[in-house]
């Protein structure tokens, strides 16, 4: 199905400013009568507190309020609808370690089982303080909450300090989360929520996240602290982590992954981030055995301002980029580290990094700036629409002019991209690359129209500037191209079509492609198959290269030219590889050499002009002298385009 999104974060923020809709009709305090909560730390104080949320809940809405100075010990807490549970400065919450003070029976210990990788306990039991299927909620105050644990950890109950899934508008503010064990929130499948002004810190052990925010959309998260008071880290794992998920294995408890969402408008800014481990910053774009890829895309992501530090061994940006949960090799990795979802329109501002910022170049994000640690891509995805619509795509205007159709005569394919109504305003759909200086290209597309101009354009988001345009007024399908010099290395081209002042009309757009000099190893014109793994190296083209790394690995790779040359690494591992081009076997290559380099071990010599395919299958044998069989792709050198 299709996740319907409507509004944006402005409108977002201004409805939590109004959280809960009823916030004046009670304020009541657990610790009085009827719910007397003994607020000593050992009496169990779920049920008081539960029914407390229950009856304000039940009067329309309002406010439940833990007093100060006193430590509530409690099990899973459930928000309601309309209700804001408020932690007074002073105040604690404090987790049990009894299963009878749960209101969902919760399992002890850190893993479910070894079935599957990262069966944690904590994706089944229920968060401390939950809220699920529910709408208008809010978790505020100055007090806190207590993550615990017994000394034998396979007895420990493991749990988010708070959860949220399938949530419509919350706010949690201001709130102090200390001792866990796991991540300190989990913000899964929701819409139109506000982090603010939390610390996160303390962490009692080594795979403590600070917030996750999963397939969700329009929401802020701002001004929060993940460090302890002498600077050390205040989170162990992943401190932010952005992801969205589709038929994720783990979903058997508090939160389910069944309905595909989106994570779309989302804002990190003036956060501090001290990780001890892995990132201060995670991208985790999986999800992508959804059927339809606008469903699971990143998309409309702002990071600024924020301080993200991890230790120089680890990440201050990182992409886990490979969706474990598909392909042929087992759960943890699949076919090749290009499965991940779409990614669109990510912007980074005003950020200061610590920590590794080299492997986010794995990240396949069209539209990304301000980011100098990722050139961008260059090259088009899902020039063809054929990943369901628009999916890598920008677009301007409104949902009644721009998007992505099936089925016109003429067109190839099941889907093609359109602009329309242009009375109603500029519109505009189009792609973003990151390209070099003073370099040439040819964008080239089958374009449609209703006989009125529509123009195919190339502008240079990082100057503002427009680089070439062409305008097209053909009723029949034709291929058009344009073809331009880049003016400044930039990281977000947008090449499209647009209205550009018309005031009528429409255009389509397929089979859309970027034709230069160089194929990079993540451009969608190499077909990989089998299993491959992308590794990072500063000598490589484009900053990353493919490796084979298990038998009956191929790679094809469509071109359109005269001539290629495969650009690969050679060394002392290096193996050999059946060459074909166009169906044809054309031998065997060495990639063994004494010592290391990059080279252009095939050229296919001069061609007919046009579009040939090129064949790679790594033997899984070597040369005696070498001690390996690795294969690799950097690039494919074309000419004649």
């Amino acid at each position: 199905m299709r996740w319907s999104l409507r509004g944006s974060l402005l409108a977002a923020a201004a409805l939590m400013l109004g959280l809960p809709a009823a916030a004046s009709a009670l304020d009541v305090d657990v610790t009085a009568a009827p719910y007397s909560a003994a607020g000593d730390g050992v009496t169990n104080d779920r049920a008081a507190i539960q029914r407390a949320i229950g009856d304000v809940a039940s009067a329309g809405g309002g406010k439940v309020t833990l007093p100060a100075p006193k430590t509530y010990l409690t099990g899973n807490l459930h928000l309601r609808t309309n209700v804001e549970l408020h932690i007074a400065r002073g105040a604690k919450v404090k987790q049990s370690q009894e299963i009878t003070h749960y209101a969902d029976r919760p399992l002890r210990g850190a893993l479910i089982d070894e079935t599957i990788p990262w069966n944690f306990t904590f994706y089944r039991n229920y968060p401390l303080i939950y809220g699920g299927s529910v709408r208008n909620v809010k978790l505020t105050g100055a007090g806190t909450i207590e993550m615990t644990q017994l000394p034998d950890a396979s007895q420990t109950i493991r749990t988010n300090a708070i959860g949220m899934w399938d949530v419509s508008g919350f706010e949690i503010s201001g709130i102090h989360a200390i001792g866990g064990t796991t991540p300190y929130v989990g913000l899964y499948f929701n819409d139109n929520g506000v982090v603010r002004d939390t610390t996160l810190n303390e962490p009692g052990g080594p795979t403590v996240s600070g917030i996750e925010v999963v397939s969700s959309q329009h929401i802020l998260v701002e001004r929060n602290l993940m460090r302890d008071p002498d600077g050390t880290p205040g989170v162990t794992d992943d401190g932010i982590a952005l992801s969205t998920t589709y038929g994720d294995p783990r979903a058997t408890g508090w939160w389910r992954s069944d309905v595909p969402r989106p994570l779309v408008d989302v804002v990190i800014r003036d956060n501090i981030v001290e990780a001890e481990c892995c990132s201060a910053l995670a991208f985790i774009p999986w999800g992508t055995s959804a059927p339809d890829q606008r469903d699971i895309e990143f998309r409309d992501i702002r990071i600024e301002n924020n301080v993200l530090n991890a230790p120089g061994s680890w990440d201050s940006v990182k992409c886990w980029c490979d969706n474990p949960w598909r392909g042929s090799y087992g759960p943890a990795y699949t076919a090749v580290e290009d499965d991940q979802a779409p990614m669109t329109n990510v912007t980074f501002s005003g950020n200061s990094y610590a920590g590794s910022l080299d492997g986010f170049v794995r990240a396949r994000i069209s539209g990304i700036q301000g980011a100098s640690f990722h050139p961008g891509n260059p090259y088009l995805k899902n020039g063809g629409f054929e990943e369901t619509g628009i999916a890598y795509w920008s677009k301007s205007g409104t949902a009644r002019q721009v998007g992505a159709e099936t089925f016109a005569a003429g067109q190839t394919g099941r889907w093609f991209g359109y602009i329309t109504n242009f009375g109603d305003g500029y519109t505009a759909l189009a792609q973003g690359v990151g390209l070099p200086a003073s370099t040439s290209y040819t964008f080239r597309a089958r374009v449609q129209t209703s006989g009125d101009p529509v123009r195919m354009y190339v502008h240079n988001q990082c100057t503002g500037a427009t680089v070439a345009a062409k305008w097209v007024s053909g009723t029949g399908w034709s291929t058009e191209d344009l073809s331009f010099t880049t003016t400044s290395a930039c990281s977000n081209y947008h090449v499209g079509i647009d209205s550009s002042g018309q005031t009528r009309g429409w255009g389509r757009i397929d089979d859309a492609r970027l034709l230069g000099s160089v194929i990079e190893d993540g451009d969608p014109r190499i077909g990989y198959a089998g299993l491959w793994h992308q590794n990072v190296h500063p000598s490589d083209s484009g900053g990353t290269h493919m490796l084979a790394v298990a038998d009956r690995t191929t790679a094809n790779v469509t071109f359109e030219g005269n001539r290629a040359r495969w650009r690969t690494i050679v060394g002392p591992n290096g193996g050999y590889a059946d060459v074909w081009l166009d169906g044809v076997f054309k031998g065997t290559v060495d990639t063994y050499s004494a010592s290391y380099g990059w080279a252009e071990i095939y050229d296919t010599g001069v061609l007919s002009r046009g579009t040939h395919v090129l064949g790679i299958r790594p033997q899984w044998a070597k040369n005696p002298l070498s001690t390996y069989t690795y294969v690799t792709i950097d690039a494919i050198n074309v000419s004649g385009w």
